[in-house]
């Protein structure tokens, strides 16, 4: 199957997404919505050689300067997605490991489901816009989505239970392939299912590199005549940049220096 989607028939996936994730959620809100149907992730290397001049053959070999090659530039390797990762938040004592969650599941469930409590899921699926990339990964060049259960019942352990607790300024850290991605937590909201999809606030016409989507139902929140969740919580968080070194010539960096050898 295509990962890609005409818009017309986008709008007729997402429309029969919507209906049957309305009524498929569980008491305890089991089914999670998202923007544009399941795509697959193209991570595909944009460099290509580029060929030598040559000399034109009309010029004699003794009249003719010898031409200096273009170096060939090295293909970049392509970003290799990690499909496990672990998420820490210390401040609502989050400790969980994070499983990939692929197109072909999605597809199977009409939605993105996680099929385990304790465990979040990196949906691995999303392709919302052409030639950019989304990976638990410092170098993703589009937003990250993450999702995972909540409960009203606590003893069921849920992995995204206390999501809700997380404040704006909080930090998250996420390790992936031996990689440490720091998020900053910059707005907590709880939203309707059915304009989960629309918000600008999760999913935008333009890539956002940094931005990351935790994604959960609101287990506190209003329920429909059957007992189903009809809103979810969201976090969207930001990649924390590090700062960049002193060199070591610097007067800031001199002035460290001095000081710590006067302590």
């Amino acid at each position: 199957m295509s990962g890609r989607t005409r818009p017309t028939r986008r709008r007729r996936v997402l429309v029969w997404l919507g209906i049957a994730l309305g009524g498929a959620l569980v008491l305890s809100g089991a089914y999670l919505t998202f923007s544009a149907p399941p795509q697959r992730v193209s991570v595909e290397s944009s460099a290509s050689p580029t060929a030598s001049p040559t000399p034109s053959p009309s010029q004699s070999a003794s009249s003719t300067p010898t031409a200096t090659p273009t170096p060939t530039p090295t293909p970049e390797a392509p970003l290799v997605a990690c499909p496990a990762a672990h998420i820490s938040a210390p401040t609502i004592g989050l400790e969980a490991e994070v499983g990939e969650y692929t197109y072909e599941q999605a597809q199977a469930e009409g939605g993105v489901n996680p099929p385990n409590l304790p465990q979040a899921v990196w949906y691995s699926g999303f392709y919302h816009h052409d030639g950019v990339n989304s990976i638990m990964s410092n170098r993703a060049e589009d937003a990250v989505y993450v999702y995972g259960h909540a409960y009203a019942d606590f003893n069921k352990g849920a992995v995204f239970d206390h999501l809700t607790e997380l404040k704006p300024g909080d930090t998250v850290t996420v390790t992936a392939c031996d990689e440490v991605v720091i998020l900053v937590v910059q707005d907590v909201f709880d939203i309707n299912k059915s304009d989960f999809s629309n918000d600008p606030r999760i999913y935008t016409t333009e890539p956002q590199p940094g931005k990351w989507v935790f994604a959960t139902c609101n287990r506190d929140g209003p329920r429909s005549g059957d007992g189903h969740t009809t809103q979810n919580t969201a976090v969207v968080l930001q990649v924390q940049q590090p700062e960049p070194e002193p060199t070591s010539g610097s007067a800031d960096s001199l002035d460290r220096r001095l000081a710590d050898r006067l302590k």
